[in-house]
């Protein structure tokens, strides 16, 4: 998903497996900027980079966040749902882990 988003693209990944392993220095698995939010707040921390770079007129970026099944459907639907609603303009990864 990084490669078609390209390099103007941030992504938000909760805390877990995937940040665990894609953050390990000296060998870093994502070439754009990567934050790593709570594992609840995938959507609220994807919220507040949207709303950031909308208020300086930063239009030509991608923000996308990856997050598993537990993280999305379980512990982090409220901040997901609240970004629904609010219109943002974010792409949201629920990858189908089964480990929850």
């Amino acid at each position: 998903a990084l490669k078609v988003l390209g390099e103007r693209a941030i992504s938000v990944l909760p805390a877990g497996c995937m940040s665990a392993v894609g953050f390990n220095f000296p060998q870093l698995a994502f070439k754009n900027n990567s934050i790593i939010s709570t594992f609840a707040g995938t959507g609220s921390m994807l919220s507040g980079i949207y709303e950031g770079a909308k208020s300086l007129g930063i239009e030509d970026l991608q923000i996308v966040g990856f997050a598993g099944d537990g993280a999305t459907a379980d512990i982090g639907f409220q901040t997901l749902s609240a970004a629904i609603d609010r219109g943002d303009d974010v792409i949201y990864i629920c990858y189908d882990n089964e480990a929850y």
